[in-house]
């Protein structure tokens, strides 16, 4: 089983790389990706993103904004996982609780 974390973001530098470090760091159960969207941010988003060096994380990038419900179907459509779950960029959720979620499906 695979796992794609799904994470939409637009102008996140203020939070982005703590994000993706909480992301990443958790224990999962399972292999797992992260599908990051940059959806045109203007702001340093990018530069930071180009700075995280992870084989698991993939960026995808939209030229202009698009809104978080295209970042998230071309984060999906870019997955490679079984299942997928979205994480947001801005620390909303906790990623730590990411693994207790497939469990009912394994």
């Amino acid at each position: 089983m695979k796992l794609s974390v799904l994470v939409p973001v637009f102008n996140e530098a203020a939070t982005v790389e703590t994000a993706l470090k909480r992301i990443l760091d958790v224990d999962y159960p399972c292999e797992f990706e992260v599908v990051v969207v940059n959806d045109g941010s203007v702001d340093r988003t990018a530069e930071l993103l180009a700075g995280v060096n992870d084989p698991r994380l993939v960026v995808v990038t939209h030229p202009v904004n698009r809104g978080q419900g295209a970042a998230i179907r071309t984060a999906a459509d870019s997955a490679t996982g079984d299942y997928r779950i979205i994480c947001d960029a801005d620390r909303e959720y906790s990623p730590q609780e990411i693994p207790t979620l497939p469990a009912p499906v394994c």
